[in-house]
């Protein structure tokens, strides 16, 4: 007895759900005297004013390109040792400072 009321629930949503899509591809539900939608027009893609900021090296199809050098650097010579050391400390991989959060887990292969 539960099982067929369960089945006959179940075929009352699916004619439903039919009905519904049918109706509306058909204009069942439209309201009278509101106007008819517009038909689609292929939209066309906007140019970019200006770069994107992300950082990334995006160049407009109107730019030109830049110059290329006249000459070529010079390989063999090698550059001068910086005035001062550089250091760039650094934590270890997935490591966050402390009191910074909780971080983002982003299990996502970004390369192979």
């Amino acid at each position: 007895m539960g099982r067929n009321i369960i089945v006959g629930l179940l075929f009352l949503i699916l004619l439903a759900l039919i009905l519904s899509a049918v109706g509306n591809s058909l204009g069942w539900f439209d309201r009278p005297g509101a106007p008819a939608p517009a038909p689609a027009t292929p939209a066309t893609p906007a140019q970019p004013t200006e770069p994107v900021g992300d950082g990334g090296a995006e160049q407009l199809p109107d730019e030109p390109l830049p110059a290329t050098p006249a000459t070529p650097v010079d390989s063999d010579q090698t550059p001068p040792p910086p005035a001062t050391p550089v250091d760039f400390p650094h934590n270890p991989a997935g490591a966050l400072k402390p009191g910074s959060g909780s971080g983002y887990l982003d299990r996502t292969l970004w390369s192979p």
